[in-house]
């Protein structure tokens, strides 16, 4: 007797991003056409191969940078990530601007300051509003 068996083609849940841009880009088509009325800050994890998740976390946020709230955040996120793991962050803001504003350079030096103090590898932050995705420092 023949057994037929089926060879499902496998669903790429990961995306691989080796860039800057790969990663703006991934952040845009999460984004899709949402628009903001709130500031957040949206994270995924991404692997040794540079392999992401579909799915991403999300933090409210004060409007103004919140360092201590930064610190517990990286805290949290240092006890459940392994050693070859690293975060990447969106900073989401209503707004219809291009520029990437003294307060998103403040949120990613806090993210930076924090993941260094709790030993969390971080990929550049991005900022993203009702119009564009930006990054915030480099690679």
């Amino acid at each position: 007797m023949e057994q037929n068996t089926l060879h499902a083609r496998p669903h790429q849940l990961t995306r691989t991003l080796s860039t800057v841009a790969d990663l703006r880009d991934d952040w845009l088509r999460r984004k899709g056409d949402l628009t903001f009325t709130y500031t957040a800050l949206w994270f995924t994890f991404l692997d040794s191969d540079n392999r992401t998740i579909p799915a991403h976390n999300t933090v409210d946020l004060a409007i103004r940078p919140d360092p201590h709230g930064i610190n517990l955040l990286m805290r949290t996120i240092a006890e459940i990530c392994e050693d070859d793991t690293s975060v990447a962050f969106l900073l989401v803001r209503p707004g219809e601007d291009d520029d990437v504003s003294a307060t998103d350079t403040e949120w990613a030096r806090l993210l930076s300051l924090a993941a260094r103090e709790h030993g969390v590898h971080i990929r550049p932050t991005h900022r993203a509003n009702n119009t564009t995705v930006r990054a915030v420092g480099g690679w």
